[in-house]
């Protein structure tokens, strides 16, 4: 571990100054960029077929926070997608965070800048409370001493982490510290499966994840008829899974959803009518269910109960007078 604690510490000393010439890839900088991520794989006994490590420091410009990140390959090869374990460089370079934490374009992608920053928060503090962790790390939100986008993302979707400071030699615990934080990364796949984003949860959420891992286990890889079969099984009969909150809700499995719109081609199943490109240029459509969720109607968050309908027709449906549904 000493030659991971030298370039660490050597690079946090020496980057500010780095920064304050013209973006180029200096043998110092490629000290970090290379070697630390070869030494990482050895010194930490990180498995090449399945984990992926990344370093960057910016591309074209220098990134505000330099960072390093363990990827597992069945999740993701990106570090804005999925879930990673990360050193994260404060902007000043006083600090480096290991941390377990989502990647924060997935959000802003889904939700936009302002919802994204609010569900990312959320969503990294409804898992670390279902993680079994050191106490030593502490939970939530970290200061990376920024004031961009991106690592505003990064400090608000860390789910737990440690800081240590540039001014000292990396303590001897780092090494345990890694290891605690690889546990976690492995635990955190058993519930979340290939993405984060799978189930929708809400900030009052007292639920097991017995739902959660079984939608986990089916959502790696392409979305297939086999997989979603599985899956269905799997939620044993569509008994649906509460949490209690001001109100008992449903919780919905937006793999689901996208199943059921994807398998329609985006194409509304009642007017016919083609989607219309988003922002982040995916193709936009609803997920209908047919018979209502809830006790009273009795319906299934299943792909049998669901449909792809365009905007219109999904408002009509759930909204319309008798006459408008009839009309439609």
């Amino acid at each position: 571990m000493e030659k991971t604690k030298e370039i660490i510490n050597g690079f946090g000393k020496r980057h500010l100054q780095t920064k304050d010439r013209p973006f180029k890839y200096t043998d110092e900088v490629r000290e970090f960029t290379d070697t630390l991520r070869e030494v990482f794989y050895d010194e930490f006994k990180i498995d090449r077929n399945q984990f992926l490590i990344k370093t960057s420091v910016g591309q074209g410009a220098w990134a505000e926070v330099p960072w390093l990140v363990v990827l597992d390959k069945e999740v993701t090869n990106k570090a804005e997608n999925g879930y990673y374990v990360a050193l994260l460089f404060s902007a000043d370079m006083t600090s480096v965070h290991l941390v377990v934490g989502f990647g924060w374009m997935q959000f802003e992608r889904e939700y936009g800048i302002k919802d994204g920053r609010g569900r990312i928060k959320q969503y990294a503090k409804h898992y670390a409370d279902r993680l079994a962790f050191d106490k030593s790390f502490s939970v939530g939100e970290i200061d990376l001493h920024s004031s961009g986008t991106l690592a505003r993302g990064y400090e608000l979707g860390a789910m737990i982490s440690k800081e240590y400071h540039l001014d000292q030699v990396l303590p001897d615990s780092f090494k345990m510290d890694v290891g605690i934080s690889m546990d976690v990364y492995k635990q955190l796949k058993e519930i979340v499966g290939s993405s984060v984003l799978n189930v929708e949860i809400e900030e009052k959420d007292n639920s097991d994840d017995d739902f959660s891992k079984a939608v986990a286990k089916e959502t790696f890889g392409e979305i297939t008829d086999e997989k979603m079969q599985k899956l269905i099984d799997q939620v044993k009969g569509g008994t649906q899974k509460r949490r209690q909150q001001f109100l008992n809700k449903i919780v919905r499995n937006k793999k689901f959803a996208e199943y059921i719109k994807q398998r329609n081609s985006y194409i509304c199943e009642l007017c016919g009518r083609e989607p219309f490109i988003q922002k982040n240029g995916r193709p936009y459509a609803e997920a209908d269910h047919i018979i209502p969720l809830g006790a009273d109607t009795k319906g299934v968050d299943l792909p049998v109960n669901m449909r792809c309908l365009c905007a219109q027709c999904h408002a009509v449906v759930t909204h319309g007078s008798i006459e408008e549904i009839k009309n439609l």
